[in-house]
């Protein structure tokens, strides 16, 4: 169970309640949806962002924004030519970047979350009296089962609502700690899959998968034998052996 996405949407959270409402209804309808973003962060850790009309998740809104790096909460230190430091961010304007020595390519894709997270909580920075900052809403792979959560007839859950169901018993779900392989990330070279001792993953398609997950032992080799940084562990809800791997509930 990923408590914090539940807690996150909650009443007393201080995401947007215009966000926390708009992803409510759609994990009440089964559209909600989250997708791992492999270059929205400047600091390159993959992102979990739940889709939402009108932020930094739409292809449109992200593309209409003007690169800017004003907040700076995530740029990197570098060393200029003259034996200086200063800083860069690879979601600042591509020249801007490129002319402290940062690589062009790195800043494809890549999304302003300083802005994007302020947004978030209701603080976004207007520019020129005309554009408002949009956020991006980050969330893990829960959010479409946030609607238990909510009492009969409700459109919004409390925190208590959450503790309470947590500790009644009600949902006692399993989670096993496994990888999740990024997609895109994927070269498709199979190391991974040598490395994995009990065969719990394979080639589909030219990528690696999850294709036996109650075999997996939950050891992390596959990590340490991808050069693409592709493969990450997390608690992922499964029923199983729990003999086999590390559990949580």
């Amino acid at each position: 169970m990923q408590a914090g996405t539940a807690f996150a949407f909650c009443e007393e959270s201080g995401l947007r309640n215009d966000y926390k409402q708009a992803l409510v209804a759609k994990a009440l309808s089964g559209e909600a949806r989250v997708f791992t973003d492999p270059v929205a962060s400047p600091t390159n850790f993959p992102f979990k962002v739940a889709q939402l009309e009108g932020t930094l998740s739409e292809p449109d809104i992200y593309t209409a924004r003007p690169r800017i790096c004003d907040l700076g909460f995530l740029r990197e230190a570098y060393r200029t030519p003259t034996g200086t430091i200063d800083y860069r961010c690879s979601a600042e304007p591509v020249t801007t970047y490129v002319s402290k020595g940062g690589k062009g390519e790195n800043t494809a894709g890549r999304k302003c979350l300083c802005n994007a997270l302020m947004a978030n909580i209701g603080h976004p920075q207007t520019r020129n009296g005309k554009y408002v900052e949009n956020g991006m809403v980050t969330s893990g792979n829960d959010l479409s089962g946030i609607a238990r959560f909510l009492p009969p007839g409700a459109r919004t859950y409390t925190a208590r609502d959450v503790v309470a169901n947590l500790m009644s018993g009600v949902l006692p779900v399993a989670e096993k700690w496994m990888p999740e392989i990024t997609d895109v990330l994927c070269t498709g070279c199979g190391l991974c899959v040598e490395a994995c001792g009990p065969k719990s993953l394979a080639m589909a398609d030219g990528k690696a998968v999850l294709a036996s997950p109650d075999t997996c032992g939950s050891e992390e080799h596959c990590i340490s034998a991808c050069p693409e940084d592709a493969i990450r562990m997390a608690w992922l809800p499964f029923s199983g052996d729990r003999t086999v791997g590390k559990w949580s509930v």
